[in-house]
Order: structure tokens, then sequence, then C-alpha cells
């Protein structure tokens, strides 16, 4: 399957809004959420769009001088399990100058989404006990080493 990556702007709210419509996401994102997404300087959104403009997963990242915090990432339904996530976040490392560390907190249940972020170089730095829902959740960081020349 053919799909590009590339920075989304506010232009594309209605195709995001609908992407959250039909994906399963386990979260509740307002409309006026996603705009100050798009408009507000210091968040990156990006997302796989394939060759009809369809969203196909998104990250939403808050990035901070040299290290970042992933919000979301989300990927439709249909379509994981197929390197779709992994596209989209290797995308937003390589594209974000000068970072050093990504910071996220994943649902201790979600041994899926751990094991995707202990694939993509992140490690376990503590865990937060009944930190929402009664549900424990895992601070997990991934140290960006610099290219060498």
């Amino acid at each position: 399957m053919k799909i590009s990556i590339r920075r989304l702007s506010i232009k594309d709210l209605r195709a995001l809004k609908i992407f959250y419509t039909r994906s399963a996401c386990s979260y509740y994102i307002s409309d006026m959420s996603f705009a100050n997404y798009l408009m507000l300087s210091q968040y990156v959104v990006m997302a796989a769009i394939n060759v009809n403009g369809v969203i196909l997963g998104y990250i939403i990242c808050l990035v901070v001088i040299d290290e970042a915090d992933v919000v979301y990432l989300c990927v439709d339904d249909k379509h994981r399990c197929c390197g779709i996530a992994t596209q989209i976040f290797k995308y937003f490392i390589n594209s974000v100058s000068d970072l050093k560390r990504v910071h996220l907190e994943v649902n201790v249940d979600n041994v899926r989404a751990i094991n995707f972020y202990k694939r993509n170089e992140f490690k376990i730095i503590r865990i937060r006990k009944a930190y929402s829902n009664s549900n424990n959740f895992y601070e997990m960081v991934m140290c960006k080493t610099p290219n060498a020349d």
C-alpha cells in the first residue's frame, strides 16, 4: 500500500475528524482539542495518508527545545500491523532537528503498544500507579543517538 507521511495543518481538521470517528482509538479528543493541536506551534501533528487522501494513522507530539512528549499515536484498526505506526514515528523522529529524548506514557495492560515502543528503542523508566481511571501506566523514554558521520 502506497502512503505518504506529512505534517498536518488546520486544513486537515475534517479529515482527522473522519479518521477519528471510524477508528477504534481508545480515547476521546474533542474538535477543539484537535484544532488546538493543529494550530499551536509547539505541537507536531503528522499523519500517514493513502493515495485517496484518507488518513490511516497519526501522531501528536509536544516538542520543547530538544525533547518531545508523544501525546497520541493511533492507527486505524484495519491498517494495524502493516508498519504504519513505525513509519509515522520514524518520520517524526527524523523531521525534528536536535531532538534528544522522546517521552510517553502507556497503559501497562496495552501489551501491543508496549512491545511496539520497545521495538522502537523505548525503555520503561517507572510506573505511575493508579494514574488514570485506576489504571497503572508506564513512563517510557527513548534517547535519540546522534548520527555518526
